[in-house]
């Protein structure tokens, strides 16, 4: 092969690159919150951002990240993704990095207590795809994601294959969207930043209020997965070498037994290691029936019959009051600047006010 082929041999390969990438971008699951809540994170300014707060979706739906700008000037951006794989949480962390250099690494438990991906393999490469569409086409971590979804998952199920072409190109998986009524390829061209800086507004669920039974409590342990207790390693030695502080949190929703237990399991290996964690699924966080005539109290603690929209999400008023007991407590035991006169986080300011006028505007809908 002379020097001429080759040009055209590499000449032919960037064009096939390059129709692939677009390709991807608009047939991927994109511009959901998700993916605007990336956006979001990727467009603050460098050295802005606090701390990071990575998990499912009970994190996008109890943050309020502009909540806690307007209370003590936290940046804490919220990366979650629903149900989003331990195996991929790792990936999420050197993600963050690379725009950021947070001072705090947060981390939501449920990734570890809740999910079981030998029950539904192809279920988790479902939840895996939303993380790996969101990641940044190009990205080394992308790539990692989809190396270890596809080594967790082959060990589960025969029918899923070691390699799977539609993780990498995910125009194989969603090319049957052009044939939706309302596909629009222009749309799904690119990210648009999130509205509220990674706080999920989930509709009329953000005012629904439906009671929900109290958790299991068990004073046992049970261990975590295989698979769980693999990644927490991974991730605390990896954070342990490269000096990023790290929090677990368990964001407050209703426990099944296994998972009160796999939480105390989880209790005992952070203790062990000497790395902190709230867990607001406690029952000292729930009002007693004694608490109801002390107006503080109600307005710190969480009610079962008003503050969930379902058993596992706070709705708005659920996620005001976790984002000021947990804003507090970092506000108080982490050494984070108070950005409310930084000209660099014009993206923060003045957006809790706006997002209260809209869930205002669901109350009025109903009550109309």
């Amino acid at each position: 092969m002379n020097i001429k082929q080759g040009i055209k041999i590499i000449v032919f390969m960037l064009i096939v690159g390059v129709i692939a990438y677009f390709l991807c971008d608009i047939f991927e699951q994109k511009n959901n919150y998700m993916a605007k809540g990336y956006a979001a994170y990727k467009n603050c300014q460098e050295g802005t951002v606090d701390a990071v707060f990575i998990g499912t979706s009970g994190v996008n739906r109890s943050w309020i990240g502009i909540k806690a700008f307007d209370m003590y000037g936290l940046t804490v951006m919220p990366l979650s993704i629903d149900a989003l794989p331990c195996w991929i949480t790792l990936d999420m962390i050197k993600e963050a990095y690379r725009f950021q250099n947070p001072k705090l690494v947060i981390l939501d438990m449920r990734m570890f207590t809740k999910y079981d991906p030998s029950e539904y393999p192809k279920l988790s490469t479902t939840r895996s795809r939303r993380a790996i569409d969101t990641l940044d086409f190009f990205s080394p971590n992308r790539l990692d994601a989809i190396n270890r979804t596809l080594s967790v998952v082959s060990q589960f199920d025969d029918e899923i294959s070691r390699f799977d072409p539609s993780l990498f190109f995910s125009f194989i998986a969603y090319h049957n969207m052009w044939s939706d009524d309302d596909f629009d390829p222009f749309e799904q061209i690119g990210s648009t930043p999130a509205k509220y800086m990674g706080y999920y507004v989930n509709g009329k669920n953000c005012i629904k209020k439906s009671k929900q039974p109290e958790s299991k409590w068990s004073k046992k342990t049970l261990a975590l997965t295989d698979i769980a207790a693999e990644c927490l390693d991974e991730i605390i030695e990896y954070c342990d070498k490269k000096g990023i502080e790290l929090l677990f949190v368990d964001t407050p929703h209703t426990l099944s037994k296994e998972e009160s237990q796999r939480i105390n399991e989880m209790k005992r290996i952070l203790d062990e290691k000497k790395i902190n964690y709230m867990v607001y699924s406690d029952k000292k966080w729930y009002l007693k029936d004694e608490d109801k005539n002390d107006p503080d109290l109600v307005r710190k603690r969480f009610d079962r019959n008003k503050h969930f929209y379902d058993r596992s999400h706070v709705n708005f008023d659920g996620a005001v009051i976790f984002t000021r007991l947990f804003a507090k407590y970092l506000n108080d035991n982490y050494d984070f600047t108070d950005h409310r006169e930084d000209p660099r986080c014009p993206e923060w300011v003045g957006k809790y006010e706006k997002l209260k006028k809209k869930i205002d505007s669901f109350k009025k809908n109903k009550n109309a």
